[in-house]
């Protein structure tokens, strides 16, 4: 997926460095925002910088009247591999770890409540939290290479941050327990959950027949 990235806002301040890439990339053409997730080494997996970064631009782009719309992706051939797990070691305290939990929630709820389009442009892996925030999003557009992975019920989970209610409200009851339960890999096909990914699109396309959408 190409986008043109003519500016990149959102980075925190000690990130601001030119020989370190910004966690959120931003570019805005026409009414449409485009945020996209950058930290490809990690598969756009969030972490604090990531959350908060996109926290802010979600709430830029609910008061912009320019902003008419907004599209969410991620860079490096994937969409978002969910919370960084590599940050779990450092969640001792229990109390910090339900806290740094509600932070990723309010985000994906966040983009709920935003009263303008959201649409996520899936290419590549997405699956846990970021699962949750593509499903909280208005629209879903995959690429070819889109795998949407419901994994959690391998370990007798189910999908957190409000993915398994708004997974059920798209797919079903039954369908989502059928997902679930196989803990399945899905792709943007006639065969994948409906509501979960609309239909397949070359990838060179991908991202405009997203900002289509708003």
């Amino acid at each position: 997926m190409t986008l043109d990235l003519r500016t990149t806002r959102y980075s925190l301040s000690r990130m601001r460095s030119s020989a370190v890439e910004p966690t959120l990339l931003a570019n805005r053409e026409g009414g449409v925002l485009t945020l996209v997730l950058n930290r490809p080494d990690r598969r756009n997996a969030i972490d604090p910088e990531l959350r908060d970064a996109l926290a802010r631009a979600l709430d830029d782009a609910a008061t912009d009247a320019a902003v008419r719309g907004v599209v969410v992706t991620g860079a490096g051939g994937a969409f978002c591999a969910g919370g960084d797990l590599a940050r779990f070691d450092e969640l001792h305290d229990a109390r910090v770890y339900r806290h740094v939990s509600h932070r990723l929630t309010e985000l994906v709820e966040s983009i709920e409540r935003l009263e303008k389009p959201v649409v996520a442009a899936i290419d590549g892996v997405v699956t846990g939290a970021g699962l949750a925030l593509a499903l909280a999003c208005d629209w879903r557009v995959g690429s070819p290479s889109a795998r949407i992975l419901f994994r959690e019920g391998r370990v007798g989970l189910v999908p957190t941050h409000g993915g398994l209610t708004r997974l059920v409200k798209l797919v079903g009851l039954a369908r989502a327990k059928e997902v679930l339960w196989a803990a399945t890999t899905s792709t943007p096909t006639p065969r994948a959950p409906r509501g979960c990914s609309a239909r397949s699109l070359e990838r060179a396309t991908t991202s405009s027949r997203s900002r289509a959408r708003v």
